[in-house]
């Protein structure tokens, strides 16, 4: 009776060997080793997607952080403090508002506030506005 060998490479002739990391394959004639260097550093998913998303949106994110600084100007201090531009699509400027009483108030002021940041920007950049109830962003003060 024959016995199947315990390793099906060395079944072909060739042998693998698998130790820390290295795949050794030996045919005979040459041995190639395939042995990744260490990553010294890992780069976490979110750094990435915000470089690409950063590349594609960078002229929206300008028209953004500028409205965002106008903020402030536009507003009454305490709608502004709990409230924060967070996203400008097309013509869309999506707010974050602190609690559903700041967006009730701001509905109403909306034509207003329209009105207001495009005066300030300079052209009809905003047509519409979208609130959305949850955590107001820190402010950065400087």
């Amino acid at each position: 009776m024959s016995r199947l060998p315990l390793n099906p490479a060395a079944a072909c002739g060739n042998s693998i060997l698998q130790a820390h990391g290295t795949n050794r394959i030996n045919s005979g004639e040459k041995t190639m080793t395939n042995q990744r260097p260490p990553n010294e550093r890992f780069t976490h998913i979110s750094e990435v997607l915000s470089r690409v998303v950063g590349q594609i949106r960078r002229e929206t994110d300008t028209e953004l952080s500028r409205i965002q600084q106008i903020w402030q100007q536009v507003l009454d201090p305490v709608i502004a403090e709990n409230s924060r531009p967070a996203a400008l699509k097309n013509d869309i400027l999506l707010v974050h508002v602190a609690s559903s009483t700041v967006t009730q108030q701001m509905r109403f002021l909306t034509p207003d506030i329209i009105e207001q940041l495009n005066r300030v920007l300079g052209d009809e950049r905003i047509g519409k506005i979208q609130y959305k109830v949850g955590p107001v962003s820190p402010r950065d003060d400087k």
